[in-house]
């Protein structure tokens, strides 16, 4: 992997982290501080940005996302579920095996 190569990858995690911390501000906006470990002032600006704005943040070469305590779970899910690590294709592939929590 050449370095655009890991750039490209960093954009598109970037672009998925925030697409779905949106996706679940808006649907739920308490599951979605509490997943994410947003502050109500985070979780107002992700969720009022346009998809210009989202695009254009995404295009950062930081990774937006960063993993924290409630991450070892997802980490150990993934990690022990019986796929190896190889069988992911991409940072897609990894988002849409995260499972989210559903607010009760």
């Amino acid at each position: 992997m050449n370095f655009g190569d890991t750039l490209d990858s960093i954009r598109e995690i970037n672009f998925l982290y925030l697409s779905v911390a949106q996706r679940l501000l808006q649907a739920d906006r308490a599951a979605g501080i509490a997943c994410f470990g947003l502050s109500p002032e985070a979780a107002d600006v992700i969720g009022a940005l346009t998809l210009a704005q989202l695009t254009r943040l995404s295009a950062s070469s930081q990774i937006l996302c960063a993993f924290g305590q409630r991450s070892c779970a997802i980490l150990a899910m993934l990690a022990h579920d019986g796929r190896n690590a190889r069988d992911i294709s991409g940072p897609a592939e990894v988002a849409a095996n995260v499972p989210l929590p559903v607010a009760s």
